[in-house]
């Protein structure tokens, strides 16, 4: 997988994560997985990460990237809304749906 990312033209990647900060970024904890994400948060023209609200302020040992390579965060309505806002503040547009 890892080699033919680069060939790829790839408009939109959906990526998960084990955990996401402000300071730290997107976070695996899957070395393997962390490094097809990078390829593809490299790649892709928009970024949306899917997470649910248990995964803000969570630490993995793998920073996939910083969190002003993602475009848009979509997660689920029990997100604490000053999260929310610190990554509006960021430029990061959150979709927080039910």
């Amino acid at each position: 997988a890892e080699s033919s990312i680069q060939n790829y033209n790839i408009h939109k990647a959906f990526i998960s994560a084990k955990g996401v900060g402000i300071e730290e970024g997107v976070m695996d904890s899957n070395e393997s997985e962390a490094r097809v994400k990078k390829m593809m948060v490299e790649a892709a023209r928009e970024v949306i990460l899917l997470v649910d609200h248990t995964k803000f302020l969570k630490l993995a040992h793998e920073t996939v990237c910083p969190i002003d390579k993602i475009t848009r965060i979509i997660t689920d309505s029990k997100v604490d809304p000053k999260i929310v806002q610190q990554y509006r503040d960021r430029g990061v547009e959150v979709m927080v749906v039910s």
